[in-house]
C-alpha cells in the first residue's frame, strides 16, 4: 500500500504520446483525446476517449430596415426599399440566407415594394443544418404635394365648389386629377393653397 500514489498527475492530450495538450474548447464533430496519468515514480498509464460536439442550436435571424419601418413615396408604383439581414450563431460558421415576402416570392434588398404593408421573412441554415428565421414589416406610404390648383380656392365651412389640381410623382411628370367637388368641413384643413373660412 505504501507504493500506491493517492494523487497521480492526470492530463488530457491530443496525441497518444501525451505531448500535445487538449484544448479547453473542442470543435464540432468528434475529437479523440488521450488521458495520461503519471504517479510519483514516473509510471504512466493512458486511455483514450472520444469527445463528440454537436450543434442543435438554430441561428438567430434579424431583419431590419435602415430607413425605418414606415417610408414615404410619391409614386403609386411604390418604393425601392433596402433591408439588412444579420445571422447570429453559437458557432462562427457560414450560413445560407434567403428572403421572401410570400411563399415562392423571393425578395432582395433594394427591390420595389408596393404601397402598403409588406413583411419580409428571411431564412438561414447553419453548417449543421439547423434552420432559423426572422421577419420584419415595412409600410410604404403614398405621399404627394398638390400643385397646379385651379378654380375657387376659398370658401366658408360647409360650402362646396369644383376644384382641379395636379401632383408630380418620382418620374417628375405632372399628373392632373380630374375636376373634383370639394366640400370644406369644420375643423378640416383641405390642403395647400386652400383657405377654409368660418362663417
Amino acid at each position: 500500500p505504501g507504493n500506491i500514489d493517492p494523487d497521480p498527475s492526470v492530463s488530457a492530450y491530443l496525441d497518444a504520446n501525451c505531448q500535445t495538450p487538449a484544448p479547453a474548447e473542442f470543435p464540432l464533430g468528434t475529437t479523440v483525446i488521450t488521458w495520461c496519468a503519471t504517479d510519483f515514480a514516473g509510471n504512466t498509464s493512458t486511455i483514450q476517449q472520444s469527445i463528440v460536439i454537436t450543434d442543435n442550436t438554430p441561428p438567430v435571424v434579424t431583419v431590419s430596415f435602415p430607413e425605418g419601418n414606415s417610408q414615404d413615396t410619391n409614386s403609386l408604383s411604390g418604393k425601392n426599399v433596402s433591408f439588412d439581414v444579420t445571422v447570429d450563431d453559437i458557432f462562427p460558421d457560414a450560413a445560407s440566407v434567403a428572403c421572401e415576402t410570400a411563399p415562392d416570392s423571393p425578395v432582395s434588398s433594394g427591390d420595389l415594394f408596393p404601397v402598403g404593408y409588406t413583411t419580409v421573412t428571411c431564412y438561414a441554415s447553419d453548417t449543421s443544418g439547423n434552420p432559423g428565421s426572422g421577419s420584419a414589416t415595412v409600410e410604404v406610404v403614398f405621399q404627394y404635394a398638390a400643385s397646379g390648383i385651379s378654380g375657387k380656392t376659398s370658401g366658408k365651412t360647409g360650402s362646396s365648389f369644383p376644384l382641379q389640381w395636379s401632383w408630380t410623382d418620382d418620374s417628375t411628370i405632372p399628373i392632373t386629377v380630374p375636376e373634383q367637388l370639394l366640400t370644406i368641413e369644420r375643423g378640416a384643413c383641405p390642403g395647400n393653397g386652400i383657405d377654409a373660412q368660418d362663417p
